[in-house]
């Protein structure tokens, strides 16, 4: 696929939005959205295909104005800009009515909500099941190819090679169980490339040994405009905020692209939850626009307070990279 740089003239002002349930996880998720100016155009541009269902019709309204809104007003800490809210209490609504799930009467997964709010602006719901190529403008931009193969600790042979599975979101809830945890952008890429598990008590059938351990290898094939990465953030052990450890991740990733050249992302949102399964709180962290100006903002609700820089907060949940240049030889 090709890779479009992101426009700058899609880049939001800062803004808040109403919490007028349990529904932090879906403002958290809004928020990292329209945070990446990729989505914002893409939306925008394919106007004809969103309006084909009712959220995507609600996301184009939000997007829309969210990005005709004055970005050089000053937020204000406790008062949410009418016109954005509304727009974006409009879609919530409707995502609650097509997805009962996501009712507002009780916090849900900010990760399945994006999910969903992609799938539900899918105007061919069959590809959302055989896996096929999807025709979504949206959901495309998200799209990764992971490839697994297992291989057999006894016989050390290569024992099954499944097919090919499209994602949305790179799940990284093996980053927390790794001995030596990335400290480099060149160690989290590659980690983000190439995931390796156990498989215990896996069977062979190519060597005498019933039962012996295996190993799991899922190795990124195809690289997407925004890649979404998810951390565990429903641990047990880590839902005492005082317990989590820092996660390193970087402000930038780097690929190898073809012909030498090397592909940057860039670190455009991510959405933080505090407290454990059973309950908590979502907010997200974004770079918006004032003044012309790119800041980076924390963004609770209906506060939009500027900070200094991304934290890296032990109780990060997901993360927006989204491609950003290309750099040639």
């Amino acid at each position: 696929m090709s890779l479009t740089p992101p426009d700058d003239d899609y880049v939001s002002g800062p803004f808040g939005l109403s919490n007028y349930g349990n529904n932090c996880y879906a403002n958290a998720i809004i928020q990292a959205l329209v945070s990446c100016p990729t989505v914002v155009k893409t939306v925008l541009e394919n106007n004809d295909y969103m309006k084909k269902t009712p959220v995507g019709q609600a996301l184009y309204d939000f997007m829309h104005a969210a990005y005709h809104r004055n970005a050089a007003a000053e937020p204000r800490p406790s008062a949410p800009y009418t016109s954005v809210d509304g727009a974006a209490t409009a879609l919530k609504q409707t995502l609650a009515k097509h997805i009962p799930k996501f009712d507002n009467n009780s916090q849900q997964c900010a990760g399945e909500m994006f999910e969903a709010l992609l799938n539900a602006t899918d105007v061919d719901t069959s590809l959302v099941r055989n896996g096929a190529q999807k025709t979504n403008p949206l959901t495309f931009l998200f799209y990764h190819r992971i490839a697994t193969t297992n291989y057999c600790s006894t016989c050390k042979t290569k024992t099954t090679v499944t097919g090919s599975v499209h994602e949305t979101i790179r799940r990284m809830f093996y980053y927390d169980r790794l001995k030596n945890k990335p400290k480099t952008p060149k160690e989290f890429c590659e980690i983000l490339r190439c995931e390796y598990s156990r498989l215990e008590g896996y069977r062979c059938d190519k060597c005498d040994e019933k039962t012996r351990d295996g190993l799991r290898v899922d190795i990124m094939e195809m690289i997407p405009e925004i890649l979404v990465c998810m951390f565990n953030g429903y641990d047990d052990q880590r839902t005492n905020l005082t317990n989590k450890a820092q996660r390193y991740y970087p402000a930038e990733l780097y690929f190898a692209g073809k012909n030498n050249t090397l592909l940057v992302y860039r670190l455009y949102s991510q959405v933080e939850h505090s407290g454990g399964n059973k309950g908590g709180h979502y907010t997200a962290s974004a770079i918006r626009a004032f003044d012309g100006v790119e800041k980076v903002y924390w963004l609770n609700d209906s506060t939009a307070t500027q900070i200094v820089k991304f934290v890296r907060a032990p109780n990060v949940f997901m993360l927006f990279y989204v491609y950003y240049k290309t750099v040639y030889p």
